[in-house]
């Protein structure tokens, strides 16, 4: 028996999609690789396709160094 494709799934963030994973533990990766920091806790949810990620976002200081802000 071949082993099963990991399913994967689209990943929003505050209504915009972000990426795919096929667990939370890769969506928490996809978060990270993108540099997400959450002022607070944010909201979870996984439909039947889709991880969705909502909270406010906290500015991350070093982009705005190196952006000259």
């Amino acid at each position: 028996m071949a082993a099963a494709m990991p399913e994967f799934k689209k990943v929003y963030l505050n209504d915009a999609m972000i990426g795919e994973a096929s667990s939370w533990t890769e969506v928490h990766e996809l978060l990270k690789s993108k540099r997400v920091v959450f002022a607070g806790k944010p909201g979870t949810a996984e439909g039947p396709t889709c991880f969705y990620v909502n909270g406010r976002l906290r500015r991350n200081r070093s982009d705005c160094i190196q952006k000259g802000r």
